[in-house]
């Protein structure tokens, strides 16, 4: 059972990859820019998608994680002497911590002013090229 839930969750985690990645792409990289200012401008814009990609890479990990935990949990309840409860306990601590990422960077940018102020990320871009 535990096999086929982490081949599933492979599975599932390389399909949200590949879309995540399909869904980045912009017309001017599929086009193939034609100098060097066009690579590059394209490059910035999809660049700025890569923080929901690992978002989504923390959620897809996390929950494997979660799962794989219920599931030693539950081999240890069936059988103590062969599964320690100690695999199950540190699976789910990781996939909470994973899961939770998200949110608690996005907690600490939002405390510490990125993206406003003096701290802010200004746009990438060759215009003036």
């Amino acid at each position: 059972m535990i096999r086929k839930l982490n081949k599933f969750a492979m599975k599932a985690s390389a399909f949200m990859v590949a879309g995540a990645l399909a869904s980045t792409v912009s017309s001017e990289a599929i086009a193939g820019g034609t100098n060097l200012a066009s690579m590059v401008g394209s490059t910035g814009t999809n660049v700025a998608a890569f923080p929901k990609l690992i978002s989504a890479a923390c959620y897809v990990g996390g929950a494997t994680f979660v799962g794989t935990g219920v599931m030693k949990v539950k081999q240890h309840v069936d059988n103590p002497g062969q599964t320690p409860l100690r695999e199950g306990l540190v699976r789910l601590g990781a996939g909470g911590v994973l899961v939770a990422a998200p949110a608690m960077t996005a907690v600490m940018t939002n405390t510490s002013g990125v993206g406003t102020g003096n701290a802010s990320f200004s746009e990438f871009s060759f215009t003036s090229w």
